[in-house]
């Protein structure tokens, strides 16, 4: 299956909101880093639902949801809108930020 690897960077948290998600999540998976710690973005997309699912040809690979994979898509465009989407969803549900881990070349970002 085409992908990328890794489609997110595992994002940093500080200590008041790691608690809070710690309070949601009680497996959550951190790593202590000076005055932050760092999550599994992994762990968070699939705690949010996003395992397997798929749109515009697009998919989260059902091993590892951190992995993008191509589903039928034509476009780059196709993965960028669920990048998209998915991102959203993250911060909407756990206040987190995912950053996208692969640069981006010939394509406006973000999307409107």
């Amino acid at each position: 299956m085409g992908n990328v690897g890794s489609f997110f960077k595992n994002p940093v948290v500080g200590d008041d909101q790691l608690e809070t998600l710690r309070g949601r999540i009680p497996d959550l998976v951190f790593y202590p880093q000076a005055d932050e710690h760092k999550l599994a973005a992994a762990q968070l997309i699939d705690q949010a639902g996003w395992r397997g699912v798929s749109r515009y040809g697009v998919k989260t690979w059902e091993r590892q949801p951190l992995v993008l994979v191509n589903d039928g898509a034509t476009q780059g465009a196709q993965f960028l809108k669920f990048a998209s989407e998915l991102q959203q969803d993250i911060r909407r549900q756990f206040s987190v930020a995912l950053e996208m881990e692969p640069v981006v070349i010939g394509e406006e970002w973000p999307l409107s």
